[in-house]
């Protein structure tokens, strides 16, 4: 409710103290608030040959705790770890250095923040060494995909997703996309440059691909982002089925595979067995015609089993899924809409659809989703509600 009524601060800090409520199994104490106040930045957050780079704290909303003399902050990347102290200044405010002679900072360092008394909270930010300039990288790769002319669908899809992922390679990755600034660029480096190679032989780098990687559906002048996970031990020799997730609003194609009970879809793929795919939903809000080309694509790399293609949203994706089901609904086994749901035409055919409404929602209430499902119940549509 704090977020939708635009006091982001408020909605931060409601977050953060029920995030350490539900780790530590306790209610959050006053330091932990404090602690997860602060915003964390890396400048650079990315480093060639352990160049020198800062860190610094800056409170993002107003708590009332005694200020500390100092924070520890600890960078751990595989067994190596590093610490050193910030002194916190009068407003809450401090800044670190990290010196090329602390180094070398090859590979990816998490960084986390503490007391003096133990207390501690990982930050997700990072400080990646890299072994070469990133966006030198990006421009090499660029002018080789420009010499390579693909000319079947499952090529031009390949061709288009590498290019999209190759744009990703900068030394400043923005903060505000997701993809860029939670990329573990020591993975996506060597990725690309792979990439790329297959494609100037011919061949689709991305058929039978699995592993979680992000990829874009392309057609005309709409480019989807969307993340994939296809199961290390799912069976590729006969037909599998796919599971189409979309976020609620706020979010992004990276919600459903790190947020959501953190990165729950993901297991329920390996227990299962299935395909997870999950896109940006903004493209699905207002049309459904994007469905079947994303279909196509995947089916371009596995053997995808085009009659149990399943589709669940929440929330702002609950109203996508809607629309999908409603307009796309001989594409779909079955749909899921959670604390989401717009309700079906009547006479509509559309795929057996779970709805669950939020009871404490208060941005969808569950009364319209209520009153929505049962209609459709009494039209005798295929829904099931709870």
């Amino acid at each position: 409710k704090s977020c939708f009524g635009m006091n982001v601060p408020a909605a931060i800090a409601q977050l953060n103290a029920k995030a350490i409520e539900l780790e530590q199994k306790r209610p959050a104490s006053e330091e932990e608030k404090w602690l997860a106040s602060l915003k964390v930045t890396v400048d650079p957050p990315i480093l060639v040959k352990s160049p020198t780079a800062k860190i610094s704290l800056r409170p993002m909303y107003a708590i009332e705790s005694k200020l500390p003399a100092e924070v520890k902050v600890t960078l751990s990347s595989g067994n190596q770890t590093r610490e050193f102290a910030v002194t916190i200044d009068a407003n809450g405010m401090g800044e670190g250095e990290l010196r090329s002679e602390d180094g070398p900072w090859e590979g990816t360092w998490r960084v986390a923040i503490g007391l003096p008394d133990g207390i501690k909270l990982e930050t997700g930010r990072t400080l990646q060494g890299v072994p070469g300039d990133l966006d030198s990288l990006r421009e090499e790769h660029s002018a080789r995909l420009q010499k390579i002319v693909p000319t079947t669908p499952a090529m031009k899809g390949a061709w288009a997703t590498c290019r999209a992922r190759n744009e990703h390679l900068k030394m400043k990755p923005g903060e505000a996309l997701s993809t860029e600034f939670l990329a573990d660029y020591n993975r996506l480096v060597p990725e690309i440059a792979s990439e790329v190679s297959q494609l100037e032989q011919g061949k689709d780098p991305y058929a039978g691909r699995r592993g979680d990687y992000w990829r874009v559906v392309v057609r005309g002048t709409t480019k989807v982002p969307m993340r994939v996970y296809v199961p290390e031990k799912l069976d590729l020799a006969k037909p599998v089925p796919i599971v189409v997730a979309l976020h609620g609003a706020g979010g992004d194609e990276n919600m459903f595979m790190d947020a959501y009970g953190q990165g729950e879809l993901q297991r329920q793929a390996d227990r299962v067995g299935f395909i997870a795919v999950s896109p940006a939903t903004f493209f699905f809000t207002s049309r459904s015609d994007m469905l079947k080309p994303m279909i196509d694509d995947l089916a371009y790399c596995y053997p995808v089993d085009r009659k149990r293609v399943y589709v669940l949203g929440h929330s702002m994706g609950g109203g996508a899924t809607t629309r999908l089901a409603t307009d796309q609904g001989d594409l779909i086994r079955a749909a899921s809409c959670l604390a989401g749901f717009r309700g079906f035409p009547s006479g509509a055919k559309v795929p057996p659809t779970y709805v669950v409404a939020a009871e404490l929602d208060a941005i969808i209430p569950a009364s319209g989703i209520e009153s929505a499902a049962k209609k459709g119940i009494e039209e005798k549509l295929p829904i099931k509600f709870e």
